[in-house]
């Protein structure tokens, strides 16, 4: 009995460390469709390339999982907080920093640009805004 359990145990560890897509990019779990990452294929292939059965599981794992898909294009990781981190190229100061950090024009109709000075003040704002 003790033997099963070690084998059990070693495949389970075997099928997740073959798994090249979730080893690296464990924020992809869950999807299920999009364009297939090229890294990770070559990853999971270099392991058939080896050893047939670690190949199978790592490209099998990997599918299931969703984390041989590339995340949808622009969409950003958000932190458990709710706030995006967005960095910013210090040689592009200002307005014409800000605008390709975000992907956006600031010169829109719609848009308001205001400069803050504290975290505070910046909550107070967004409590402030309307939503929609």
């Amino acid at each position: 009995m003790k033997n099963i359990g070690k084998l059990a145990l070693g495949i389970t560890l075997v099928a997740h460390f073959t798994a090249c897509g979730t080893i690296m990019h464990p924020d992809r779990e869950g999807q299920r469709e999009g364009r297939l990452d090229a890294g990770v294929a070559l990853l999971d292939a270099l392991g058939l390339l080896f050893f047939i059965i670690p190949g199978i599981v790592a490209f099998a794992v990997d599918f299931s999982e969703g984390t041989i898909y590339l995340p949808p294009r622009g969409q950003d990781k958000m932190s458990s907080t709710g706030l995006r981190e967005i960095r910013f190229d210090p040689r592009l100061p200002g307005r014409t920093g800000i605008e390709k950090a975000l992907g956006i024009s600031l010169a829109g109709k719609d848009i308001k640009v205001c400069r803050l000075h504290s975290y505070d003040e910046m909550a107070a704002r967004l409590a402030a805004a309307p939503q929609g």
